[in-house]
């Protein structure tokens, strides 16, 4: 499909004002810590503009959003783009019946995300949001949730995603939006 980088947009500032905010974890060198973008305003405001008019084209009628860095994206982009939020929870948070998948991290651990049934998505264009894609095994938890409540995903879109063994063959069935390039 097709992959958008912003760097290739034409009228956006290279590099992005939020892109050297983010800083390498202190917990291993696979993950990146995006939340000093959540701390200034400006940097905020301009990384959720970036993800509306990118995935503008995918014409989404929601956005679903992956517990948890990916709700304080989920909830800033709904609001900017005036669509309802679908939350992906982690196990045993929703007070209400929730169907289930499970995954392996990119830590090797065995995880799960929840999506509520009392209120399917039949027809609904979702676009799916998270901070960052390292495997693909998350991502493809929240595409089989989505799409067994009748959600059409449209897309996906994150600040980084990788490509690798293991997400390209979900890259290769949806298109993508990355803020940051590779």
């Amino acid at each position: 499909m097709i992959s958008f980088a912003l760097r290739m947009c034409t009228g956006v500032a290279e590099p992005p004002v939020y892109a050297a905010l983010i800083q390498q974890g202190t917990r291993g060198p696979v993950r990146k810590d995006v939340t000093p973008i959540f701390a200034n305003a400006a940097a905020f405001q301009a990384l959720i503009q970036d993800l509306v008019r990118l995935t503008a084209p995918f014409e989404p009628t929601a956005v679903a959003a992956l517990d948890a860095l990916g709700f304080v994206l989920g909830g800033a982009y709904a609001q900017a783009a005036g669509l309802p939020l679908i939350l992906l929870r982690k196990p045993g948070k929703l007070p209400v019946a929730a169907a289930e998948r499970r995954f392996i991290d990119y830590t090797g651990e065995s995880k799960a995300l929840e999506l509520a049934t009392d209120r399917p998505l039949p027809g609904q264009r979702v676009l799916i949001l998270d901070d960052w894609i390292q495997t693909g095994a998350q991502i493809a938890a929240a595409i089989a949730l989505i799409e067994a409540a009748q959600g059409v995903v449209v897309g996906l879109a994150a600040i980084q995603i990788r490509e690798n063994d293991q997400t390209r063959p979900i890259l290769a069935r949806y298109p993508w939006v990355r803020l940051l390039p590779a």
